[in-house]
């Protein structure tokens, strides 16, 4: 039955006039001590609704918020559920508990702190970002290109407990002179390979000089022609025996493609850099430590 009520409320609020396409007259602003809905003698507002979105969700799942009935439903339900729980507590007298107490000071505390360096940081006299970014782009322009990688396919012979670094080296020779004789590779593959990943069949795609086996990416880069097989490659794994692929060219974005990208980069280190500077200010005045408590602390319980 609760549920249906519920359901007659959203109904109502979102088929109102207020929010009909059909007219351009404006609805009028919600204040925030506007009435939501009561239950059980308690009553939220649309000011509890937008503090518990500002703290609870990011910017971007704060957007169109109210405009879908399931979200305004669940949070309306529990704030009320919330409120009603505190004012039972409040009647028994839970809330003067001493540890209560001492936990919403606590929190009320924090939550001071971290707005009150928000507001200063939201005060500051910011940089122009977009000139610091096309600084960026051009002095680090390698940062943001994606560089030139090659497709291949490889069989792997392991040096491991049940080989040692002569037997998988004649395995690799043999795999190696199969390929080389013009054997399938899928069938040599099958027959040789000891690669964990070998679904693949043998695939490696993407391989760059930086990122990989040092042994490996130069092997892989010297080979000039698609089908090219190398010799056996010794890399900590075991042997491997490389096919050339292709060619993937790499690219270097324009400024528009990563400028988002650098402005918020740029923005998160100045305004990272500026609120570490001012917690500084406080870090560094004089600590004094009272001995005797310092002394018996490790005795105390929490």
């Amino acid at each position: 039955m609760e549920k249906f009520f519920a359901g007659i409320l959203l109904g109502l609020m979102f088929s109102g006039s207020a929010f009909s396409s059909e007219t351009t007259e404006q609805p009028t602003p919600l204040e925030d001590e506007a009435v939501v809905a009561e239950r059980g003698g308690v009553a939220i507002t649309v000011g509890d609704m937008r503090t518990k979105i500002r703290v609870g969700l990011s910017g971007d799942a704060r957007k169109n918020f109210f405009a879908d009935p399931k979200k305004v439903s669940g949070l309306i339900n529990e704030l009320l559920v919330t409120r009603q729980i505190a004012e039972e507590a409040r009647k028994t007298g839970f809330d003067k508990d001493p540890e209560i107490e001492a936990e919403v000071r606590r929190y009320a505390e924090e939550l001071v702190a971290r707005r009150f360096v928000s507001n200063y940081l939201d005060g500051l006299d910011e940089p122009d970002y977009e000139l610091l970014a096309q600084e960026r782009y051009i002095g680090r322009k390698e940062e943001f290109s994606t560089p030139v990688t090659r497709n291949v396919r490889h069989i792997l012979v392991l040096v491991d407990r049940e080989k040692s670094l002569e037997e998988a080296k004649a395995i690799a020779d043999k795999a190696h002179e199969a390929l080389v004789g013009g054997a399938d590779f899928d069938d040599v593959f099958r027959e040789y390979s000891d690669d964990p990943n070998k679904e693949l069949n043998g695939w490696v795609r993407g391989v760059d000089k930086k990122k990989f086996e040092p042994a490996f990416a130069e092997t892989v880069f010297e080979m000039k022609e698609e089908g090219e097989i190398s010799e056996p490659v010794l890399t900590a794994y075991g042997y491997h025996i490389i096919r050339y692929e292709g060619e993937v060219p790499g690219h270097t974005p324009a400024f528009e493609e990563v400028k988002d990208q650098i402005l918020a980069q740029i923005r998160t280190e100045f305004r990272t850099g500026a609120r570490e500077a001012y917690i500084d200010r406080f870090l560094s005045l004089p600590l004094e430590l009272n001995d005797d408590t310092m002394t018996k602390l490790p005795t105390a319980e929490p």
